[in-house]
């Protein structure tokens, strides 16, 4: 699925037209749904429940539209749930839970989109051994993810604003995962190391591998990813309405 960099510059231009009361921990939430990633007994099931998979379905195994489907009625459950219970009464902490119940579910959703645009037609193309597949699949998202933080001119800019406001909030994170019943997923110890993790992986001057050995992803359809789903955000978040066949235009 898309990393870090894909969901912060999907998340990034989605604020221009979009603003929110605390644009850094909005940030933040959109790269926290992976933040299990950071645990020492990680495996696939802790990410199915942070990512609000359905039931029964393995990660990295939605290839058809069907289970697309079922993975959006998902996350269209959960969100609204858990909306419910934050009160709209421009109290600033409640402000900031909305925040971050937002950003967590575009998060989940820009995955549901990769896997609908990127990850599942590759795999059909290239994946007659699974496990191979997804290794190189997320090696080659990888090699994406670090070439677009190096040429997105606001990267910089984002990861100061998400440790601005990350700062500013160190006690009141644990509350906004409690109210938004995301505490039952992640925690805030988990969302600050992930922060930690990626600043620093960022950060590395490291030889950047070349983009041309990513044949699954291209410089052309990585870039229209980012486009559609963005243009796709703005059309269903947060309503997200009911869907025939997947997020027909």
């Amino acid at each position: 699925m898309s990393y870090s960099m894909t969901h912060l510059i999907i998340a990034k231009e989605y604020l221009r037209n979009n603003p929110v009361e605390n644009p850094g921990l909005f940030l933040l939430a959109n790269i926290s749904p992976d933040c299990v990633h950071a645990r020492n007994n990680f495996d696939k099931v802790m990410k199915e429940k942070s990512h609000y998979l359905q039931k029964n379905t393995e990660w990295g195994t939605i290839f058809e539209e069907e289970p697309m489907k079922l993975w959006y009625d998902s996350l269209r459950s959960f969100y609204f749930e858990h909306s419910r219970k934050i009160t709209v009464c421009g109290d600033a902490l409640n402000t900031a839970c909305r925040d971050f119940l937002d950003g967590y579910a575009m998060h989940i959703l820009v995955d549901i989109f990769n896997c609908r645009l990127l990850y599942a037609p590759a795999r059909k193309k290239y994946g007659s051994d699974l496990e191979a597949f997804r290794r190189e699949y997320r090696n080659q998202c990888l090699i994406w993810d670090y070439h677009l933080y190096r040429s997105y001119p606001e990267s910089g800019k984002i990861f100061d604003l998400i440790q601005k406001e990350s700062a500013i909030l160190p006690d009141s994170l644990e509350h906004i995962l409690e109210k938004t019943g995301l505490s039952m997923v992640i925690s805030a110890d988990e969302v600050k190391s992930n922060l930690a993790y990626n600043i620093d992986m960022y950060g590395q001057n490291k030889q950047e591998k070349l983009i041309n050995e990513a044949y699954m992803i291209t410089e052309e359809s990585s870039d229209y990813f980012i486009k559609y789903v963005g243009k796709q955000c703005n059309r269903l978040l947060y309503d997200f309405p009911e869907v025939g066949r997947l997020f027909k235009d």
